[in-house]
C-alpha cells in the first residue's frame, strides 16, 4: 500500500492536531542529551519556539517534567492540583456556620435538635451548625464559619503524583493505514483516519522516584515516528499533558510537543515524507505535484 492513493490527497497539507488526551499539568517539559542521565543521548536538536522539543528519529535524549508553577497538594479536596499563588487559594469559602431553631416541641416536649426535656422554647440552648452544602462538616455543630470550611491549604511546587509513575509518548508513525488492523507494529495503536498513518503510544517508566518532584527519563525516539507526539505524565491522577511555559518567564502554559526532524532539523510532516516515498517521479508511490504528473508518478507515454 503506497502512502499517496488519490491524486488529491497528495495535494492536502496534513496539520496534525492537538488531541484532548487529558489536561494540561504542572510539569514543564524539557529535553536535552544529558549524557550522564542517559547514555548515549544524542537525539535532541533545539527547542523550536512556541512550543516544539525537535529530535532525530531512532535517537536517545533524556526527557524532564518539573514543576513549572505551584499547585494545591492540600485544603479543599475540590481544589486539589489547581494552579495557586497561595495557600489560602487551596482553602474553601462557602462553607457558612448558621444560628438552627431548637425549638421545644413534641409530646413529651422536647429540644428539636439537643433533645433534653423542656417546657418552652427559651429553655433550649441556641444551636449553630453548619450550612447543609459547606464543604466540610456539613450539617455538623459549628462556632464560626471556619468549622465549615477546609482551612489546612498548601500551595506547593509539586507535579500532581508522587513516587514512581509512567511517562507517555503518543503520535504518528510513518506506516499508511485505512483502519486499525493495519497498524500492527510493535506500540501501534490504531489508524488516524485523517491522515492516513498509523498511531502509536510509547510508554517509559521512572526508576527510583520519590515524592512529588521533577520526572526524569530516557526515551529512545521510534526510527519511524512522523511529525509531533505529545507527552504525557503520571497514572493516578493522570496523565497530565507537559506543558511549556510561554511566553517565557510568563505565567501561560501551554502543551509542549515532541517533533521529529531529519538531519537538516526539517521537521518530518507530511505522510509522504514520514513514511520515505520519493519526490515526484515515474516511479509508482512518489509524492505527485500536478494534476498531469497523477498519485503514481508520471503518466505513460
Amino acid at each position: 500500500m503506497t502512502a499517496c492513493r488519490t491524486w488529491f490527497v497528495c495535494l492536502l497539507v496534513f496539520a496534525f492536531a492537538t488531541s484532548l488526551w487529558g489536561q494540561t499539568g504542572s510539569g514543564t517539559l524539557t529535553v536535552d542529551n544529558h549524557t550522564t542521565a542517559c547514555l548515549g543521548a544524542s537525539g535532541f536538536v533545539d527547542f523550536d519556539s512556541p512550543k516544539f522539543w525537535d529530535v532525530l528519529r531512532g535517537k536517545i535524549v533524556h526527557m524532564n517534567i518539573s514543576p513549572g508553577y505551584n499547585i494545591c497538594t492540600a485544603g479543599d479536596p475540590s481544589k486539589t492540583n489547581n494552579k495557586c499563588t497561595l495557600y489560602t487559594d487551596c482553602n474553601s469559602t462557602t462553607g457558612q456556620c448558621q444560628v438552627k431553631s431548637n425549638n421545644c416541641s413534641g409530646n413529651p416536649k422536647t429540644g428539636s435538635i439537643t433533645g433534653g426535656i423542656c417546657t418552652s422554647s427559651a429553655e433550649c440552648p441556641t444551636v449553630k451548625q453548619c450550612s447543609g452544602g459547606s464543604p466540610n462538616n456539613a450539617n455538623g455543630n459549628c462556632s464560626t464559619d471556619a468549622d465549615c470550611n477546609f482551612t489546612n491549604g498548601a500551595c506547593t511546587s509539586s507535579l500532581e503524583c508522587s513516587g514512581d509513575t509512567n511517562v507517555y509518548i503518543k503520535g504518528k508513525t510513518g506506516n499508511a493505514c485505512t483502519m486499525d488492523s493495519d497498524c500492527v507494529a510493535p506500540g501501534e495503536t490504531g489508524c488516524n483516519i485523517g491522515t492516513g498513518l498509523c498511531e502509536f503510544t510509547d510508554t517509559v517508566s521512572t526508576s527510583g522516584r520519590t515524592g512529588n518532584g521533577a520526572i526524569h527519563v530516557c526515551y529512545t525516539t521510534g526510527a519511524n515516528n512522523c511529525s509531533e507526539a505529545q507527552v504525557r505524565y503520571c497514572d493516578n491522577p493522570g496523565p497530565f499533558f507537559a506543558n511549556v511555559n510561554h511566553p517565557p518567564a510568563t505565567q501561560t502554559f501551554s502543551p509542549a510537543f515532541l517533533r521529529s526532524v531529519d538531519s537538516s532539523d526539517v521537521p518530518i510532516e507530511i505522510p509522504e515524507k514520514c513514511a520515505g516515498v520519493p519526490n515526484c517521479t515515474n516511479q509508482p508511490g512518489s509524492l505527485c505535484c500536478t494534476l498531469t504528473q497523477g498519485a503514481y508518478g508520471a503518466r505513460p507515454v
